[in-house]
């Protein structure tokens, strides 16, 4: 084809890929029979004649660009502010190669879309030169051409992101579904002449008309931020990116997107809380990288080594170390959290001062989305006054069991000690009165049965207090094996028990509701058991009765019941039942004797044989005890 016919067909494709890709400047490359490229066109209808003449030469000498022309496949570039010398003018670009209809090969470039070149814009400029072979097919392209720019405009409507372009007084003369539904408005409302400058927050509102101003004058600025007013007088955060749209070499309106970055600021708030929760947390927190290396770490952390953040960025934690944890108990800990692990442990760590702490610490590994370990998070917490309350909480304690064990074998030796002369006390009043009871009159036999009365009420009361301290010295010794409960404890006590209710004009009787009446138990502490409830019935009952039921549960356990239909216990009492030296009436003006170790050895006792207690009573209306046999 002659020249000026290809100059044509060349302007005519170099405006068609420049309109098609929404894009301020288009070039064209021929290659020559040397197998070089050279530039043969240029559309850029905003500039004059000068301007086009001075950015001819800077794409003739520009190497990269040089260089683009010879890898012989399609390039992007969306970032090119490594171009000092012609940044002002470019500042996106595509460079495509293409073979036309003779053979010839050509390179076409397209510069400044206002927003991102893609591989649409590619594909868009290979099928345009496709179809533009022949001139006699120019109709035929630009027709096609016309149809790529609806489906490009059918595309703005999909983005997740506002599209339009006004007019120079601000006019909508486009606005994608997105924009619309984001501020709330409708077609209608643009046709009516909706104005953009209407929907910026008044804060914003000197600011937007400057930069509008200067967009129309052909300035392209830096994207910002702005506070969008919606319909309903809402209110969301969006970027507003614009640049000016050239008709003739004049600015005709301003085209852009603007996107709603309300989640991103949610995002950011969050990321805000979280780092002020973080840096204010009452305990140390510390991120490092996989070397160990510290990168992060809190003001509490600050706080408690004395360190500064300066000091410790770029260290290890083994600064900290005081030299009291084993070199086996860091490897460990590594192997652990190098394995994707938590770990948990002590530290005795030494501050920057030297002096020494102690922290409790959790460190786990930061995976990325991947589940590769990226960071190291260590919280820990200084536990140090913890430590000394619990070493003198400790220390307390073993004072006290000591105490109680000094008590407990005091009151064994002196119970030994007070039991023998009592003992003799006993035999001989016992002696003497055999002797003169037919010799003396009735009051003298009356204080010899006093005094008998009274050695065995002082008796038994050292017999608990020998039985307690072996409980509580741990020397009592039981002996668990089958026994029949019936014969070998109940009987055996129950007619010295039916003498002293009989004394009393109350009944005591025994119901045995199972044929089975054995189970496992020690004889002695079991036959302790039995004596102390019995006993507690036959004193506290007046009138009425006490009743010994044997029976067995649904689970096939023994189970053994006291009742009685004595004073019973308040409800305010029960708690205190089984506590040693307790009783519910003290003092000088009490009714009963006792001296409230006897159901406290009954419940060690039952401990002793896996035997459940439990106790019901209501005052005025007797007492009920329960014992299950678990054993």
């Amino acid at each position: 084809m002659d020249n000026v016919k290809s100059e044509e067909i060349y302007k005519t494709v170099l405006n068609a890929c420049k309109d098609l890709t929404n894009s301020s400047l288009a070039a064209l490359w021929l290659k020559d029979e040397n197998d070089n490229f050279n530039l043969v066109e240029i559309i850029n209808d905003f500039q004059n004649e000068e301007e086009k003449s001075r950015i001819k030469n800077l794409l003739i000498e520009n190497p990269e660009f040089a260089s683009h022309l010879q890898k012989h496949k399609p390039v992007i570039k969306n970032d090119t502010n490594n171009f000092s010398n012609t940044s002002s003018y470019f500042k996106r670009y595509i460079f495509v190669p293409v073979i036309w209809e003779d053979g010839n090969e050509l390179v076409i470039a397209v510069f400044d879309k206002f927003f991102q070149y893609d591989n649409i814009d590619i594909v868009s400029i290979q099928l345009l030169i496709e179809n533009s072979w022949d001139v006699k097919k120019r109709k035929d392209a630009e027709s096609e051409l016309q149809k790529r720019a609806e489906k490009f405009r059918e595309f703005t409507e999909t983005l997740p992101l506002g599209v339009f372009e006004v007019d120079k007084i601000g006019k909508f003369t486009f606005l994608n579904k997105f924009g619309l539904e984001r501020i709330g408005y409708n077609k209608e409302d643009i046709e009516n002449g909706l104005s953009s400058l209407s929907l910026f927050a008044a804060e914003d509102k000197e600011r937007i008309k400057e930069n509008f101003t200067r967009t129309l004058k052909g300035e392209f600025l830096e994207p910002s931020e702005y506070t969008f007013l919606k319909k309903s007088r809402g209110t969301f955060p969006g970027f507003l990116h614009s640049n000016p749209i050239w008709e003739n070499g004049k600015v005709i309106g301003i085209r852009g997107i603007v996107v709603d970055i309300t989640q991103r600021k949610k995002s950011e708030e969050e990321i805000r809380k979280l780092s002020r929760s973080v840096e204010q947390s009452p305990v140390s927190i510390i991120i490092t990288n996989l070397n160990g290396e510290i990168i992060y770490v809190n003001q509490q952390f600050c706080k408690v080594t004395g360190y500064s953040k300066e000091e410790v960025l770029g260290q290890n934690p083994r600064i900290l170390k005081s030299g009291e944890t084993s070199i086996d108990d860091y490897s460990k800990l590594w192997k652990a959290i190098s394995s994707g692990l938590d770990w948990r442990g002590e530290f005795h760590n030494k501050r920057k001062n030297g002096e020494l702490f102690w922290e409790m610490a959790h460190i786990s590994p930061i995976k990325d989305e991947n589940g590769k370990i990226t960071h190291y998070l260590a919280i820990k917490e200084d536990i140090t006054e913890q430590k000394r309350i619990t070493k003198e909480l400790v220390e307390a304690k073993e004072k006290a069991e000591s105490a109680d064990r000094l008590k407990s074998e005091f009151l064994a030796q002196m119970s030994h000690e007070i039991r023998t002369p009592i003992n003799a006390i006993v035999s001989f009043s016992s002696l003497l009165q055999n002797e003169l009871e037919d010799k003396v009159d009735e009051d003298l036999n009356i204080s010899f049965s006093m005094i008998e009365k009274a050695s065995k009420r002082i008796i038994r009361t050292i017999d608990l207090l020998l039985n307690l301290s072996e409980i509580q010295v741990g020397s009592l010794e039981a002996i668990i094996k089958e026994h029949d409960l019936a014969k070998d404890v109940i009987n055996e006590i129950f007619f010295e028990f039916k003498q002293l209710a009989e004394e009393k004009n109350i009944e005591l009787n025994l119901a045995v509701e199972t044929q089975d009446t054995k189970s496992h138990f020690d004889l002695y502490t079991v036959t302790q058991v039995f004596s102390n409830l019995i006993d507690n019935g036959i004193k506290y009952t007046d009138q009425g009765r006490v009743d010994v039921v044997l029976s067995r549960n649904e689970s096939g356990n023994l189970i053994a019941s006291v009742v009685d239909t004595g004073i019973g216990i308040s409800e305010e009492y029960l708690p205190e039942l089984f506590t040693p030296f307790s009783q519910e009436e003290r003092g000088y003006t009490r009714r009963f004797d006792g001296n409230g170790i006897g159901l406290a050895l009954v419940r060690e006792y039952c401990k002793i044989n896996d035997i459940e207690l439990s106790v019901k009573s209501k005052k005025g209306e007797g007492t009920r005890f329960d014992l299950v046999f678990t054993g």
